[in-house]
């Protein structure tokens, strides 16, 4: 899952400006488990922005942690059934 994580952040930063800090990043990826509102909620408060006062980046965020993780809470085991039973 970390591994996803990274790649997610590493395309928020391309194509969304949204280029965390190192550690922040780390600490993201290292995370044990993440649900789309929580994740887009930290990435925004890492950037010291806040969510609600952009509302098209905010859902573009959050679409794509769907797009990659699907819409309920993920954790590492489920993520790994997930990716075993093909996606």
């Amino acid at each position: 899952m970390s591994e996803a994580l990274d790649f997610l952040l590493y395309d928020l930063c391309v194509d969304l400006g949204f280029c965390l800090p190192p550690a922040d990043n780390a600490r993201i990826c290292a995370a044990e488990s993440w649900d789309a509102d929580a994740f887009t909620k930290e990435v925004f408060r890492v950037e010291g922005m806040d969510p609600n006062e952009h509302l098209a980046l905010k859902r573009q965020m959050r679409n794509r942690f769907i797009e990659m993780f699907g819409s309920g809470s993920v954790d590492s085991e489920s993520f790994q059934r997930r990716q075993q039973c093909g996606g």
